[in-house]
């Protein structure tokens, strides 16, 4: 079989987390809410990574570990948004490759499917779904959409300022997020994962994907929701240019005419 077009038999999903003591078990259920929508064959893991965490993250989300097995937790201090999306992936891979017997190496790369998310972030249900329809139709790596999460930080403000940025094609869009993207474990290894970017890791892999005319596919139909809030984790990320876009206007309704 064409390894483009082989069936995925496992899923690994990557959320690194810095601080994320509010949102991250509603972040874990959402995840595991949709990887209970996959065939019962598809096996899931869910690795997070909990990066410099100083307010429990690491427990609450080994809480959850305790209850589901398909979560497993590492703890690190790499200060750095593409080391700990790295981090919480090869800890998922690793674990699959312990407990999946006969399919370490080889094929098997061609067999799962990585997807990476944010611990501020709540995928559909149908998240993983959707991606591994795509995906067993020869796409390599997808790249989905945000919208904002309905939580404190939103304001009739920030939604329409969200709207006004955030620009949708008719079939395709031109957005890079690690809050959704997905990739089939054979091209992340190819491209080198993740680099160790505090910012834009996930433009970089994209890069070296498409550099390497690797089949990348900007879905439409993949969709998550990520915090509304204005306070960056990662300097200059997605928080950081909505608070600017708003800051503008801000003060150009408030200048004198």
């Amino acid at each position: 079989m064409n390894p483009r077009h082989h069936a995925i038999r496992t899923v690994v999903v990557g959320i690194p987390a810095h601080d994320e003591a509010p949102h991250v078990v509603a972040c874990l259920q959402a995840v595991l809410r949709a990887a209970d929508s996959l065939p019962r064959h598809v096996g899931v893991i869910v690795a997070l990574a909990a990066d410099s965490c100083s307010d429990g993250t690491e427990r609450l989300a080994s809480e959850v570990g305790r209850t589901d097995p398909r979560v497993v937790v590492c703890c690190g201090d790499w200060r750095s948004a593409g080391s700990a999306r790295a981090a919480a992936i090869q800890l998922g891979l690793s674990v699959q490759a312990g407990s999946v017997s006969g399919r370490v190496g080889g094929s098997a790369d061609h067999e799962t499917w990585i997807a990476t998310t944010d611990a501020d972030t709540a995928v559909r249900a149908d998240w993983l779904v959707r991606q591994l329809r795509h995906a067993e139709r020869g796409v390599e790596a997808i790249a989905g959409i945000v919208e904002l999460l309905d939580d404190d930080d939103r304001t009739d403000h920030v939604a329409a300022t969200f709207d006004r940025l955030y620009t949708l094609g008719d079939r395709d869009h031109p957005h890079v997020h690690g809050a959704n993207l997905g990739v089939r474990a054979d091209a992340y290894a190819a491209a080198g994962g993740f680099a160790d970017l505090a910012l834009a890791e996930d433009h970089a892999l994209w890069n070296e994907l498409h550099r390497l005319g690797r089949s990348c596919m900007s879905a439409l139909d993949v969709v998550v929701a990520t915090s509304a809030r204005l306070c960056s984790r990662a300097p200059g990320g997605f928080a950081d240019t909505i608070a600017a876009a708003v800051a503008a206007v801000v003060t150009v309704e408030m200048s004198p005419a």
